[in-house]
């Protein structure tokens, strides 16, 4: 049986707060736009509202459904989602959840995630390079192709190639890591250590496919956390 190395990106490889300010800021512009409210003003509020959100971070997060999947204080992807709610909901707009939760990720965030900027980890260029040969996959919420430009670019050699182009083709973009499927019990429910919600068939078991491997040989490591399953 062959052993899997799944990774995020996003937080992971990269400096999430650097480069997650003009995503944000584009985000909270529309964000206005939609409630009908001058952009300081919903800045304002935004800014209230994620202060409360990070006092309180066992409470808030990403939601899907009625259930908290990733902790809101891990970084500004995470935080967008519940700080865009209390927005929402201080101005009476899209409370049917499954419209809000449409727009807040299916549109909102895939078209400000352009805007983020490139802020690599130290050492992230090595650790990708010294994984070459190996079955590394990039699971990802974000979108494929902007992911994969990250990786080409954190690759480029002189010659104008990429060290890394074994990676870019191994990046699955939208993979809503926060879809739970509580038919998949290979692993815990959940973990105690913030509400975390461990159920996620969707976006590993077609890693899984892929590279002919299973639960109990795959590791996955996020900007939050990183387990061993089996």
């Amino acid at each position: 049986m062959s052993r899997v190395l799944v990774l995020d990106f996003d937080g992971t490889m990269t400096d999430a707060e650097a480069e997650g300010a003009p995503f944000t800021a584009g985000y909270f512009e529309d964000v206005a736009f939609l409630v009908g409210r001058p952009v300081d003003e919903v800045r304002e509020l935004a800014a209230r509202f994620e202060a409360e959100i990070t006092a309180n971070s066992q409470a808030y997060g990403w939601t899907s459904g009625d259930k908290v999947v990733a902790p809101a204080a891990v970084d500004p992807y995470l935080r967008i989602q519940p700080v865009a709610g209390r927005v929402f909901d201080e101005y009476g707009c899209f409370s049917d959840p499954l419209d809000r939760e449409r727009l807040l990720d299916g549109v909102l965030y895939k078209y400000n995630y352009g805007k983020t900027a490139v802020a690599f980890r130290p050492g992230a260029r090595e650790a990708l390079l010294a994984l070459t040969g190996t079955a590394t996959w990039v699971v990802t919420n974000s979108h494929t192709e902007p992911v994969q430009e990250k990786i080409r670019r954190l690759g480029e050699t002189s010659d104008g190639t990429s060290a890394l182009e074994w990676l870019v083709e191994r990046v699955r973009g939208r993979a809503q890591k926060y879809r739970l499927d509580d038919d998949f019990d290979e692993v815990p429910e959940s973990m105690s250590l913030w509400p975390s919600c461990w159920r996620r068939w969707g976006p590993i078991g077609p890693t899984w496919w892929w590279s002919g491997t299973s639960s109990s040989w795959t590791w996955c490591c996020r900007s939050h956390v990183g387990r061993e399953w089996g």
